[in-house]
Parts: structure tokens; C-alpha cells; sequence
């Protein structure tokens, strides 16, 4: 039975915990983000050097586009972030939770 996306990740991290696990991924799936790079986005957890992993369509030049994404997302995924750095005079680094392919280290 589905418990909605937050609560699966819920039961996920439960379920994880419970069992010792040293590394949580979470992958959602609608097929966009494909499960075959989980062993290259585990290296830097495994070696430690980062906590967390966060995967992302927009880092080749038109995966995004060629995965399913809309074009008005994919523009707008172009164009705020240099908007925000245009408004605020200065680059705004920043990350986003809202990505298909998590991982977290405990």
C-alpha cells in the first residue's frame, strides 16, 4: 500500500536505520533517473568525502530534455538560477532537494 512519497521515504529511512545500513538511496521511480549511475554517485559517500549525493538531469547538455523533462522546465532550469545571480550582483550557489536521485551517508 503507497503511503505517498513522504511517507515511503519515511518508511525507507526506517527501514534502513533498523537494519545498520551505512548509505540511504533514494530513487524515484518514474523511470527518469537511471539506477545504473547509483555505483558512481556512492564513491564519494564510500570514500568520505561528502554526507550527501544529490543527482541531477542537468548536468549534460540536453539529458534532461532527452529523459522526459518539458521544455518550459528545462528553460526555466537554464534561466532562474542566472536570473538570481543577475538580481543579487553575485553568483547564488545553491543545492536543491528537489531531484529524483538521493543518497545520504550516515
Amino acid at each position: 500500500m503507497s503511503q505517498g512519497y513522504g511517507g515511503n521515504q519515511k518508511i525507507g529511512f526506517h527501514y534502513a536505520i533498523r537494519r545498520d545500513f551505512d548509505v540511504v538511496a533514494l530513487v524515484h521511480g518514474d523511470g527518469k533517473y537511471e539506477p545504473e549511475v547509483l555505483p558512481r554517485l556512492l564513491l564519494p559517500l564510500l570514500n568520505g568525502e561528502a554526507d550527501a549525493v544529490f543527482g541531477s538531469r542537468m548536468m549534460r547538455r540536453f539529458d534532461a530534455l532527452k529523459g522526459g523533462m518539458p521544455l518550459y522546465k528545462y528553460v526555466g532550469n537554464k534561466i532562474l538560477p542566472r536570473s538570481r545571480t543577475v538580481y543579487w550582483a553575485r553568483p547564488i550557489r545553491s543545492f536543491t532537494r528537489a531531484t529524483g536521485c538521493t543518497l545520504w551517508r550516515r
